[in-house]
């Protein structure tokens, strides 16, 4: 019996070696004749998947604005209809460059107040895929699909153009469509662009979070949860970097604690190099009066390096190593393959921390699941970016997963602070990584190590159902 034909959607390189560290492309192929369409800055390079390269995005500008005011337009409906009336925060236009810019996404916002409707968020869509339609994208990959007849198609993300001109084309030709919802914080911010026929999610708790925010559109017996292949790496021991190795190539001291700040995109992470230099003083205080000694390990966003850190670094080269991401510059042997080298660095820099902190990231949960304490840094710096409002980070609707627990991630709410959590982690809180742990399987399906089984349970059971 021939196998059913799967069509898979990656526009990300991340989202790759998320999947491929679960095994995901040598357990689909087992069971599927998988194909890929994805960006060409990227390949996947396994053996027995076809790759083919998605066309370039020709929806134009009128596209783009109907884009940004559907998504700003959801907000603004959402403020409407749910109690907590902060869904507009996400469409903070703060980190606009010069005043063409700040013009263009005034009247995006203006026109979202227009259209913030179910009626005006229906006429925005409509008009979009209209135009969609006459794309040379779109016409690719209709010809595409009737050229391969997939039975199923799977998108790794459901925000993006082009997973929203893949997702339409395939739709218009009846071929069923299940969609991952990609992160943690997505349901709630109104950017979903992707109709699709099935969703994975991360948990019972997104599940819910899908049922509410798009109950006209989806149904619950099509929701299945899976959990997330961003963390499974987690729960390996193959591809770990060698402490001994890792400290080596990173020179990093012999200390007795370790914390790791993790830094965010620099859009939003204007105030981080003060941050940093903050917990710098704290530590280097604690060490001058104390035996027991810290250190702090820099992970700046490896997408978006903040060049503010550089300074802070040469200032403090006692009490930070800047774990840079990029293994090259290390000039050391490569441990692991390259393809898995960015994941190995990101754990064992936290399996090698004792803490980590930074302002309102998922990588609290990443710390979580290797059980280690997280923190959350929550105060204004005196001075800091004007582009930047800190009290309006934890405001953010997905926060309301920890507020609903009391904030299982603790926050530092004063520079002073820093003092107390030094003896938390000294004294190993269990309690209260054990809430954190309680929250973590809130948010991600536990076991995190099977997200591929679960997947694949999935197509099965949906190509069953479609045929």
């Amino acid at each position: 019996m021939s196998k059913k034909k799967i069509g898979l959607v990656f526009v990300t390189k991340q989202a790759v070696e998320y999947y491929d560290n679960t095994g995901f492309f040598k357990d689909i192929k087992q069971y599927f004749d998988a194909c890929v369409l994805k960006l060409p800055s990227f390949e996947i390079g396994v053996s027995g998947i076809t790759e083919t390269n998605l066309p370039s995005l020709d929806f134009g500008s009128i596209t783009d604005a109907l884009k940004y005011v559907k998504e700003k337009a959801s907000l603004r409906l959402n403020d409407k209809i749910f109690d907590n009336k902060n869904h507009h925060l996400y469409a903070s236009y703060t980190h606009t460059r010069g005043l063409k810019q700040w013009l263009k996404f005034t009247i995006i916002n203006l026109l979202a107040c227009l259209f913030a409707s179910k009626g005006g968020i229906t006429f925005l869509e409509q008009k979009m895929h209209t135009l969609i339609r006459k794309s040379d994208f779109y016409k690719t990959l209709k010809q595409y699909f009737n050229a391969h007849k997939p039975d199923l198609l799977y998108i790794t993300h459901q925000t993006t153009s082009y997973t929203l001109g893949v997702a339409l084309a395939a739709k218009d030709l009846k071929i069923p469509v299940v969609c991952f919802i990609y992160s943690w914080d997505n349901i709630v911010k109104g950017n979903k662009l992707v109709k699709a026929d099935y969703y994975y999610v991360w948990s019972a708790y997104m599940e819910q979070e899908l049922l509410q925010y798009y109950p006209d559109e989806v149904r619950e017996e099509n929701i299945i949860v899976v959990g997330t292949p961003q963390f499974h790496h987690y729960s390996k021991q193959d591809g770990v970097i060698e402490k001994t190795v890792f400290f080596k190539a990173y020179k990093i001291p012999k200390k007795d604690f370790y914390i790791c700040f993790s830094g965010n995109f620099t859009a939003i992470g204007q105030d981080d190099p003060a941050y940093l230099r903050d917990l710098a003083l704290a530590v280097k205080a604690f060490n001058t009066a104390h035996k027991k000694q810290f250190h702090i390990l820099l992970r700046a966003n490896p997408a978006d390096y903040n060049h503010g850190f550089t300074q802070i670094v040469n200032v403090f080269k006692n009490e930070i190593t800047d774990v840079n991401p990029d293994w090259s510059k290390t000039n050391a042997l490569m441990p692991v393959p390259k393809n898995k080298l960015a994941l190995a660095v990101l754990h064992a820099t936290l399996k090698y921390s004792d803490a980590v902190i930074n302002v309102g990231s998922t990588m609290a949960l990443d710390a979580t699941l290797l059980g280690k304490l997280a923190y959350y840094i929550d105060y204004k710096i005196k001075g800091g970016s004007k582009k930047f409002n800190i009290e309006a980070i934890y405001k953010f609707i997905h926060f309301k997963s920890q507020k609903e627990m009391d904030n299982p991630i603790k926050h530092i709410t004063d520079s002073t602070q820093y003092s107390c959590i030094f003896e938390e982690i000294q004294n190993k809180n269990t309690r209260r990584l054990e809430v954190q742990k309680k929250w973590a399987q809130k948010i991600v399906a536990h076991p995190i190590d099977e997200v591929s089984d679960r997947m694949l349970k999935g197509f099965q059971k949906i190509v069953n159902t479609c045929t």
